[in-house]
C-alpha cells in the first residue's frame, strides 16, 4: 500500500516488482490518482489490477485497521506535516499516529517504508518516532536502511532545515 501516493511512482514501482504483486494507492487528490492510473497504463501495467483511491489517508488507515486489513509493504510519504519550528511539536504527533496507523496494517514481518520532508524534524526525531510507535504497539522493528537527500540537496550548514529529506526502511515483527 502507497499512502500519499501522489501520482503513483512508488506504486508503479512496486507494481513492477511481480506479476501478482497487487497495490493500493491512496491519495485525497481525485487528479494525482487519476494520473497514477495513466502512469500505471504508460508503464504497462493494467490498472484495473491494482486499487486507486481517492481518501484522506488517516481515515483510510483507520478503516483498514478496523477491518482487519493487512499489508506486505506501507510506504509512508506524506507531504511536510511541519513547516516551521512552531509546527514542530505537532508534527511529530501527526508521525505518531501515521506510524502507529501504518505498522496496524503491516503484516508480522512487512516492510514499512516512511518518509518526512518536514525541514524541522530530523532524522533522529524519526527514528524515535518510529521507536515509540513499535514500544507502543509491542512491535519489534528492525531498522534496514534510512536515507536523506542526495548531492543534488545540498545542505547548509548553517541552515539546518536544509535537511529535510529522510526515508526509513524498517520490518515490523
Amino acid at each position: 500500500m502507497n499512502c500519499f501516493s501522489y501520482t503513483g511512482g512508488f506504486s508503479v514501482y512496486a507494481a513492477l516488482s511481480g506479476p501478482t504483486t497487487r497495490v493500493t494507492s491512496v491519495d485525497i487528490s481525485a487528479s494525482a490518482i487519476d494520473a497514477a492510473r495513466g502512469h500505471f497504463a504508460l508503464n504497462g501495467l493494467d490498472p484495473e489490477a491494482h486499487a486507486f483511491l481517492v481518501a484522506d489517508v488517516f481515515d483510510y488507515l483507520e478503516e483498514a485497521r478496523r477491518n482487519g486489513e493487512q499489508f506486505d509493504v506501507v510506504v509512508l510519504d506524506p507531504p511536510a506535516f511541519a513547516k516551521t519550528q512552531a509546527a514542530r511539536s505537532q508534527a511529530l504527533k501527526a508521525y505518531r499516529r501515521l506510524n502507529t496507523l501504518g505498522m496496524q496494517v503491516l503484516r508480522p514481518g512487512g516492510i514499512l517504508f516512511t518518509c518526512s520532508c518536514s525541514g524541522v524534524v530530523g532524522m533522529d526525531d524519526l527514528l524515535g518516532t518510529l521507536s515509540q510507535v513499535a514500544r507502543h504497539l509491542r512491535r519489534p522493528v528492525q531498522l534496514l536502511e534510512s536515507y536523506t537527500h542526495g548531492v543534488d540537496h545540498p545542505i547548509n550548514l548553517v541552515m539546518p532545515e536544509t535537511a529535510y529529506l529522510k526515508a526509513v526502511f524498517c520490518r515490523i515483527g
